[in-house]
């Protein structure tokens, strides 16, 4: 791995576009897995898979987990984050979706966090997942307004409206509910970011990292707003802390290769975002 980037980065620059950076719009946000996503989640999910040796095999031969598991709602939640955390938000959304509002189970919180993060992802590109992050945390307010993922929710919706200011505003209530919810931290961050204030940005960044020391997606935003403040070093830092712990996530190879490109490490720079496409569900672009 090429770690080159120890100057600020702006000798020997190309003239050519640089790549669009993910500093731009607001890395992923955090589904509520608090360790690392990439590694237990991609093992939940090949446990589940080489459970279908004692006959569970019509269940493995549906895609499904096998030993009765398949519908079980803390699998979905963990193969939902799966998809998440590997760029596939259209995947994970609708896993999550069939759920909620599917009839199956509209109260299942476990999947609550990760379907708004997908939906707050994907809304960006249609007007549905907006109808129903707004549909969404409209009801949770009124039926759970002691819980911090219902405020988590309309600080989504605000968030996918383009909104940051009232975003801040409901996410700023989530957190203060409960201060160990880290989807909410990660999207109080963004909320500011959005704003270009990078300072509030980083020190919610600072406080989800502290206080979820297994969750990567603190990095990714932390090296987002060293990025674009041109602080290169502690970038490279912040996203190498990122990588280490979630490898999968096409997000994360997108910020370096972006970093190295700003750096003048083009040849690095190709490696990171080449591996980003590989990354990436199906070799295609998400959002």
């Amino acid at each position: 791995m090429e770690t080159p980037c120890t100057g600020s980065g702006d000798e020997g620059m190309d003239d050519a576009p640089a790549p669009h950076s993910r500093s731009g719009s607001a890395p992923p946000l955090a589904s509520p897995s608090q360790s690392p996503p990439g590694h237990q989640h991609a093992a939940a999910a090949e446990a589940g898979r080489g459970a279908d040796g004692g006959g569970g095999g019509g269940a493995a031969a549906e895609g499904g987990y096998g030993c009765g598991l398949d519908g079980n709602v803390d699998v979905l939640a963990c193969r939902a984050e799966l998809l998440f955390y590997r760029g596939d938000y259209e995947g994970a959304y609708a896993l999550t979706r069939s759920v909620l509002l599917g009839g199956r189970d509209p109260y299942a919180l476990q999947l609550l966090p990760v379907h708004l993060a997908a939906g707050t992802q994907l809304a960006a590109h249609g007007s549905e997942p907006r109808t129903d992050l707004f549909l969404l945390g409209h009801r949770l307010t009124e039926e759970h307004p002691e819980l911090a993922v219902s405020w988590y929710a309309v600080g989504c919706y605000y968030l996918a409206a383009r909104q940051p200011a009232a975003a801040r505003r409901y996410l700023g209530k989530a957190t203060q509910l409960q201060r160990g919810f880290a989807p909410a931290w990660i999207a109080y961050g963004h909320a500011f970011s959005a704003q270009d204030e990078r300072d509030q940005a980083m020190s919610a960044y600072r406080t989800a990292a502290r206080l979820f020391p297994g969750l990567h997606t603190p990095h990714l935003g932390l090296g987002a707003e060293y990025c674009a403040t041109a602080n290169l070093p502690l970038a490279e830092r912040a996203l190498l802390a990122a990588y280490d712990i979630c490898p999968d996530d096409p997000a994360v190879c997108h910020e370096l290769g972006v970093l190295m490109y700003k750096c003048g490490q083009t040849a690095a720079a190709a490696m990171w975002l080449d591996k980003a496409l590989q990354l990436l569900p199906g070799g295609r672009p998400t959002v």
